[in-house]
Formats: structure tokens, C-alpha cells, sequence
């Protein structure tokens, strides 16, 4: 019996589309994450007037609302996005969306006022709602069940990328005057108007320069995705469409061949007869419609709460431990082991550095280790396993704030907590992705259940900030900074993982879409 060729990144098929997919992938971590690394120091400077200056619970009130609108604008369209995927193509919808959000990234970076950050923060949010269809896409483009741990793990790590990206140029790029001196500041390259203090508009808009070079990686991945991103969904591949513009069509017209001639290369995309026959007997099955009740079968409603529960304490750590790390470290002794104040202090530039690098350090690990491990447990075990490491996450961090400022053991603990949380994040959530996939009743609505997924999981975003926010208010004013870790994210994450001894193993189960006749 021939041994079974080990499956690795090389043997990946159809490379190119992923690259594209993935490509486009990094409009949401820039759209959304850019913010973080500065939103403390944003928000002192558009709240702040000639008379006072915004206290840190207000800071952090005020910061949970804005963190929130993104995924509450997503939550309002994913669903839509997802249908609309499955009846009028996925191109289109993730070329729309792109457009609007590199738009969008500017009118934010210009924002003077909290209303207009809340306005342009929320139309970002309704943009980046498509992003479920672009983990339908990678369910069509890559079928094979032994393909799938990489395939899924693709867009998390593209993803992870960008936040680390995003994090690390939105500290750097944030107030250019002060942080680029020798290209923004009085004697800056830049300012070629020689004005006083620096370039103009980087001292009027000290926050703008972030967004204007997401917009920009944005607009590059959309002229790729017009160009070379070929359409998977059944409705344009079964007769319906074309799928628009792609490398081999403007090939083939360049070349100005007649006949087309068949591609000797890997392609899930068409589904054989056998399988179309078998999924037009499949009954109750009404794509034409968002959401049917057909569609909610109860392995699918399990993995949708899945999905929910996780970004409730995640989207918290990650907006809270920003501002954590910008708060300025306290000069109180603690009162006790849970009654204490203070963050580490760090300066944007240092908040966007620190999350960059040991975010970097998360991906080069999960892209080491998840593909192995998902392979030998299996994605439900796998995903238990990370769902034991976020409530450690959650009960440690707080104490940060207690390590001494210029203790040898500060950074330690700061890099193990944070990478601690990272590595569970980036076990998660391409583990919820199969699951999600695996749960689907057919692939006719593949488009549709990941846009319920996304729905769901981007109001849990949009809630855990609000939450998160509220009650750190609270703890800073009660002497506990630790209120929205110890009573919110650790509980949540214990629900959790109480969650996912109730959902189904679905790893030794024929692959949803590749249908048996």
C-alpha cells in the first residue's frame, strides 16, 4: 500500500488565488487595528480643550464605544454580504467592499471630532462585513479535506500579519511631527514649506498618516483582486457567469486564441455531476432567502454560538491591554492583591513596537505548530486546547501593573502573557473556521453560514468592548484595574471552553464539500 504524500505549504493547490484572497484578507486588521496602538493619546488629543483634559476612565469609556462600532458595522452586513455572495457572486462583493474601505480609512485619519471617529469608525465596519466571504472562497478554492488545516490557517496568519503590521506602523506613523522628526518635523525633509514646528497638516492631523497608508495597501489589493481574483461561487460557475476579469482570460486574450484549451493544473472550483445531482436533491434548501429555517440544524447552531462566545473576551483583551499599556503606571502602594492601579506607560510608538513583536514571534509559532498539531488532535481537541490557555491569559495580565517599572522581569511577563493570548487566538479561530465549514448543511449556502458566523461574531465584538470598557471605568475609580479581566474576559472564556465539550468532532466525517453521489 503506497504511503500517502505528506501534505506541506509547497503542495498547497491553487497558490495563486489563496495569495490573492489572502491579499485582500489584510483590509480588516489594518482598517481596524491601526487604532490601538495610539487610540489612548487619540483620544486625549480630540477631547481634550484649553481648559481640561479627559481622565483615564473616560478615556477608556469613550475608547470601548469607538473600538466597538467596527464590529457592530460588520454585524449589520454580514449577513447580507454572505447573501449576496451566494446569489450574485463573490467577486463582487469583496471588490465593493474594498473600494469603500480604503475611502473610508482616509475620511477617519482626518476625523477632528469624537462624533466624526464614531461615524467613519462605523462605515468601516459595514465595508469590512464581507470578510466571511472570503472564508467561502477559500472553502471553494481548496476542497480536500487534507489541504484544509493549511488552507484555513492561511487567512488568520494574513491576518495576523496585518495586525502586527497595523500595530506597529500605527504607533510609528502616529504623530508624525514628534515621531518622524527628520521627515515631518521643522527641519523635516517634508516640509518643504519650511512652516514652524513641522509639516502643516501632520501637526493639524497628527493621526491621519496611518490611515492614508492603509488606504493605500488597500486600493493595491483591490486592483489585484479586479484583476486576477477568479470567481467560486456555484451560481457564476455552473453556467450562470464568467467570474470577471482573471490572469488566464487576459492571456488568453492577449494571445488571441479562439478555442479555449483546458488548464493541466489542480482546480476544486467545479463540482463534478454526480455531486451538482446530489446537492439539487437535497431538500428544504432555500438560497434566495438570508437566513431559512432549514439551514439551522442544531450542529450548526452550536458551532455558530461557538463563534460568538470567542470574540467576546478576545476583542476585550485586545482593545483593553492597549490602553492598559498606554495607562500611566501608578504611584499607589496595592491595597491588597485584588485592589490595585496603573498600567505600564508606554508611549504609542513603544505599544505598537511591543505588540508587533511578539505578535510576529505568535505567527512564525502558529505557522510552526498549528498545521502539526491540527493534523494530530484534530480541530475540536485543538481548539479545547487553546481554549484552556485564555482564562491563565486573562488572570495574569492585570498584575503587570504591579512588576516594578525598572524590574529585569517586567518585559518577561509582558511577552509571555501577551504571547499566551496570541498562540490561543491563533489555535481558535481557524479551528472555529473548520468547524463552522463542517457544520454547513450544503454548499449552496456556504456564503450564507459564514455570514451568519461573522454576523454573530461581530456582535460579540461590538459588545465586549462596550462591556470591557465600562467596567474598567469602574475598576479605575474602585481601585481595581484588574474588574474588566477578573469579571468579564475570564468568565466568558471559561463559558467557552464549558462550550466546546458540547460540539461534535467533525474531523473523521466526509467533507461537506466534496459530496458523496
Amino acid at each position: 500500500m503506497t504511503k500517502p504524500k505528506a501534505v506541506t505549504w509547497k503542495s498547497l493547490p491553487n497558490k495563486p488565488q489563496l495569495l490573492i484572497l489572502a491579499t485582500c484578507r489584510l483590509s480588516e486588521p489594518l482598517s481596524n487595528t491601526t487604532l490601538l496602538a495610539y487610540i489612548y493619546y487619540l483620544l486625549q488629543h480630540v477631547l481634550s480643550t484649553k481648559s481640561s483634559t479627559p481622565s483615564n476612565a473616560e478615556i477608556a469609556r469613550l475608547s470601548g464605544l469607538l473600538v466597538a462600532i467596527f464590529p457592530l458595522g460588520q454585524f449589520t452586513t454580514s449577513l447580507l454580504w454572505g447573501w449576496l455572495s451566494d446569489v450574485y457572486g463573490r467577486k463582487p462583493v469583496i471588490v465593493i467592499g474594498l473600494l469603500m474601505s480604503a475611502l473610508a480609512n482616509i475620511a477617519f485619519g482626518f476625523s477632528q471630532s469624537f462624533g466624526q471617529l464614531i461615524l467613519w469608525r462605523c462605515v468601516l465596519g459595514l465595508t469590512n462585513g464581507n470578510t466571511s466571504v472570503m472564508r467561502t472562497m477559500t472553502a471553494e478554492i481548496v476542497q480536500e479535506k487534507k489541504y484544509r488545516a493549511r488552507a484555513f490557517l492561511l487567512l488568520p496568519l494574513i491576518f495576523n500579519t496585518g495586525r502586527v503590521a497595523a500595530m506597529g506602523l500605527g504607533g510609528l506613523l502616529a504623530d508624525p511631527v514628534n515621531h518622524l522628526p527628520f521627515l515631518f518635523g521643522e527641519s523635516g525633509i517634508l516640509n518643504t514649506t519650511m512652516n514652524s514646528g513641522g509639516v502643516h497638516w501632520a501637526i493639524k492631523y497628527p493621526y491621519a498618516l496611518p490611515m492614508l497608508v492603509n488606504s493605500t495597501v488597500i486600493i493595491l489589493s483591490l486592483l489585484l483582486a479586479i484583476i486576477g481574483l477568479e470567481e467560486t461561487a456555484p451560481c457564476k460557475i455552473d453556467g450562470h457567469g464568467n467570474g470577471g476579469i482573471s490572469f488566464r482570460k487576459i492571456v488568453s486574450w492577449s494571445r488571441k486564441i479562439k478555442q479555449k484549451t483546458p488548464l493541466h493544473r489542480y482546480s476544486a472550483i467545479k463540482l463534478e455531476e454526480e455531486q451538482l445531482e446530489t446537492l439539487q436533491r437535497k431538500p428544504h434548501i432555500n438560497s434566495n432567502s438570508p437566513m431559512s429555517s432549514s439551514i439551522l440544524t442544531r450542529e450548526l447552531l452550536r458551532a455558530l454560538v461557538l463563534f460568538a462566545l470567542l470574540p467576546l473576551h478576545n476583542a476585550a483583551f485586545t482593545h483593553l491591554f492597549s490602553v492598559f499599556l498606554s495607562t500611566p503606571v501608578s504611584t499607589r502602594r496595592p491595597t491588597n492583591l485584588f485592589l490595585f492601579m496603573g498600567g505600564l506607560g508606554l508611549s504609542s510608538k513603544s505599544v505598537g513596537l511591543c505588540m508587533s513583536l511578539v505578535g510576529l514571534i505568535g505567527i512564525l509559532l502558529k505557522f510552526l505548530t498549528y498545521p502539526a498539531l491540527q493534523f494530530h488532535l484534530g480541530s475540536l481537541k485543538t481548539l479545547r486546547l487553546a481554549f484552556y490557555m485564555f482564562p491563565l491569559a486573562y488572570l495574569t495580565t492585570p498584575y503587570l501593573a504591579v512588576v516594578p517599572e525598572h524590574s529585569i522581569w517586567r518585559w518577561p511577563a509582558v511577552i509571555s502573557v501577551l504571547l499566551m493570548q496570541i498562540m490561543a487566538r491563533g489555535f481558535a479561530i481557524p479551528s472555529a473556521v473548520i468547524i463552522l465549514t463542517d457544520s454547513a448543511p450544503c454548499k449552496e449556502v456556504l456564503g450564507t453560514v459564514h455570514g451568519a458566523g461573522n454576523m454573530l461574531g461581530s456582535l460579540s465584538k461590538s459588545m465586549a468592548p462596550v462591556v470591557g470598557g465600562w467596567i474598567s471605568a469602574w475598576g479605575v475609580e474602585s481601585s481595581c484595574v484588574g474588574a474588566a479581566w477578573w469579571l468579564w474576559m475570564t468568565p466568558i472564556a471559561l463559558l467557552a471552553l464549558i462550550w466546546a465539550y458540547l460540539l461534535t468532532d467533525t474531523d473523521g466525517k466526509d467533507d461537506l464539500l466534496n459530496a458523496e453521489s
